[in-house]
């Protein structure tokens, strides 16, 4: 949880708004920390679908407008349920092996 000691009247973004930001604001070598951010979404998310016997893709940053950075998840079979985890972050999306759709 975050802390809010010593803060006070603050405005607190998270990764996917401070990328937007840097970029509405055409802030210098943009590319450079949207990699390190990429690195790190793929590194958590092959790690989660490794933990949870699953697929998953490459992750990346698409701006807010497309979810921000995420990673797609798929079922290493046909017919494996999806984890509980992985369906509360996108209740509405498809969940079939890859290459099925």
């Amino acid at each position: 949880m975050l802390s809010t000691k010593g803060i006070h009247m603050a405005k607190i973004l998270n990764i996917d708004d401070m990328l937007e930001a840097a970029e509405n604001s055409e802030m210098p070598y943009l590319r450079m920390h949207v990699n390190q951010v990429e690195e790190a979404a793929n590194s958590l998310a092959r790690a989660l679908a490794a933990h949870l016997n699953i697929n998953v893709g490459t992750a990346d940053w698409q701006g807010e407008a497309f979810g921000g950075t995420c990673a797609p998840f798929y079922p290493k079979f046909d017919g494996q349920p999806c984890p509980e985890e992985i369906d509360r972050g996108d209740e509405g999306g498809d969940w079939v092996p890859l290459g099925v759709l």
